[in-house]
């Protein structure tokens, strides 16, 4: 399998995007994006190292349980999110695990509400929610990341929901599809809009729901390794309820540069 990579010699290049002082936000603009990675692409013979291998697995998780006065566990919740050692104080590693810090700290908040909700109304049976993610094996320009959620409600029924994330392994900076595509971004969407045309008639969906969805919706939320798109949807958005579709990653290897 191959090594995901960044470039290593960006911890030694000081990056004007992190000298304004103000808080981290979701996404740079595209100027600014642009001009960082013009500065930082000039450095060469950078040494690379594996994300993979900085993962601390221990870092940011949750996992704690509910239980009653009988001492019967009634509601368990997990999460986890990626967090990479940063030993010689990397700015991309530093944007990326402030970004899943800040998603941490909203989970402690989210576990407490829940806790409250089930322990305020309780039911039968065991009440989970769990938050998990994969580091997908993708270009070494980025570094994308799928995440999941699964529960079961008050009423047992199942959940399950996805998140993706792409990051760039120049400037650390989450990207939205126009800024991984670049001026290549119509070319992308057109070939996105036909993939799911094939996907919907592999399964006899008629092919409307691309068009009437937005754009935001089908272009907002995608992850990619070397193999494969992952476009993740909001429930009841694809015919068939999917909130996670993959489709072959060909037709945009060229786009993002491979």
């Amino acid at each position: 399998m191959k090594i995901i990579k960044i470039t290593a010699a960006l911890a030694a290049v000081t990056m004007t995007i992190t000298a304004s002082g103000c808080a981290l936000m979701r996404f740079e603009d595209g100027e600014s994006l642009k001009q960082s990675e013009e500065k930082l692409q000039t450095v060469e013979n950078a040494e690379t190292l594996s994300p993979v291998l900085l993962l601390d697995k221990e870092k940011l998780v949750i996992d704690e349980s509910l239980t009653d006065a009988s001492g019967a566990e009634t509601a368990a919740y997990h999460a986890e999110f990626p967090y990479f050692k940063n030993d010689n104080d990397s700015p991309v590693l530093s944007k990326i695990n402030d970004y899943y810090q800040d998603e941490y700290e909203q989970m402690l908040g989210d576990k407490d509400r829940f806790f409250r909700i089930v322990a305020e109304k309780p039911t039968e049976g065991l009440r989970k929610t769990e938050f998990g993610y994969n580091l997908l094996d993708c270009p070494e320009e980025y570094i994308s990341v799928l995440r999941s959620y699964e529960g079961v409600d008050s009423l047992g029924a199942e959940q399950k929901t996805y998140y993706c994330e792409v990051f760039s392994a120049v400037t650390g900076w989450k990207l939205r599809f126009s800024d991984i595509f670049g001026e290549d971004a119509e070319k992308a969407q057109t070939a996105l809009n036909a993939l799911l045309e094939s996907w919907s008639r592999e399964r006899k969906y008629t092919t409307s729901w691309i068009y009437n969805s937005g754009d935001d919706k089908l272009m907002g939320n995608i992850a990619f390794d070397n193999e494969t798109l992952y476009v993740a949807l909001p429930a009841y958005t694809a015919p068939g309820g999917e909130t996670l579709i993959e489709l072959p990653i060909d037709d945009f290897a060229e786009l993002l540069g491979e």
